[in-house]
């Protein structure tokens, strides 16, 4: 089995998450090859979204585990081979314009999960 850790782009305003699935790729057994896919483009604009989708499409596993704030790729990926960690919905109670969090709502969450053939949350 080939598991491919989707990741978004990083930057310095965001603690990273994906520094916890490092460890859990290291601790994976030797049975389950895995990869991390690390976007070249940041999450930002509906441009660079559509290129991270597109490339993460190219870049898809026998298993394909979205972690961190990228949900929208699993647009992209094949439903029953991927899974969508979801860590938080605080960038819903962040967003104050209507409009704007429901496009969040609608790109981040309720359209992915319908994408993915499985979801795990960290927390409630």
């Amino acid at each position: 089995m080939f598991i491919t850790y989707f990741h978004r782009r990083p930057s310095n305003i965001h603690f990273s998450l994906e520094k916890l699935f490092d460890d859990i790729r290291n601790n994976l057994p030797l049975s389950v090859s895995n990869k991390k896919w690390v976007s070249q483009y940041f999450s930002k604009g509906i441009f660079s979204r559509i290129k991270m989708t597109w490339e993460a499409r190219k870049n898809q596993g026998d298993v394909n585990h979205i972690t961190g704030d990228i949900h929208f790729i699993a647009l992209g990926l094949k439903k029953n081979k991927t899974i969508l960690t979801i860590h938080d919905l605080g960038i819903l109670n962040n967003t104050k314009n209507p409009i704007a969090r429901l496009i969040l709502k609608t790109f981040w969450i309720t359209l992915p999960v319908r994408c993915v053939k499985v979801v795990t949350v960290v927390s409630e």
